[in-house]
């Protein structure tokens, strides 16, 4: 795994890919079912910009892409699970005064899953859009939030 980030207060950004790896092990004790060992392989990458517009308004945006292929053992085959997801997200936060402060957040995600050989297979758009609204006096903190979620 890799990680770099940095800025230089009007732009900031974090960046980051992985990727695992094992052999894995045979869970299946009797002689007759399938003794071979059921390894897994997983990537993903992400990435974040921010951007500082002023002192009150900053833009940032988001990337994920993840996928993992893992093996698995039926009654008498050798399966294969296979998972991938993107995100992505855009938000903007604004501090209106001293007292009051929004945020407008848009994102999205697409997941697939199969098995391989048996034939199962599911597809998942997400989107989500936030409005969130905070307001201070003294002590006190009051929030309001629209969200709306499509699936």
């Amino acid at each position: 795994a890799a990680s770099p980030s940095g800025g230089n207060g009007v732009v900031d950004y974090a960046l980051g890919v992985s990727y695992a790896e094992a052999d894995g092990f045979s869970a299946r004790t009797r002689p007759q079912d399938n003794p071979d060992d059921d390894g897994y392989r997983r990537k993903s990458a992400r990435a974040r910009v921010g951007l500082q517009l002023n002192a009150d308004h900053r833009l940032e945006g988001t990337l994920l892409h993840s996928t993992s292929n893992v093996g698995y053992d039926t009654s008498k085959a050798d399966d294969r699970a296979i998972n991938s997801l993107n995100a992505a997200g855009l938000s903007w936060s604004a501090q209106w005064s001293a007292h009051y402060r929004t945020k407008l957040s848009l994102g999205e995600s697409r997941q697939e899953y199969e098995t391989q050989p048996s034939p199962y297979q599911t597809k998942t758009l997400l989107r989500n859009y936030l409005w969130q609204n905070e307001w201070q006096a003294g002590i006190h903190r009051w929030s309001a939030t629209l969200e709306r979620r499509e699936d």
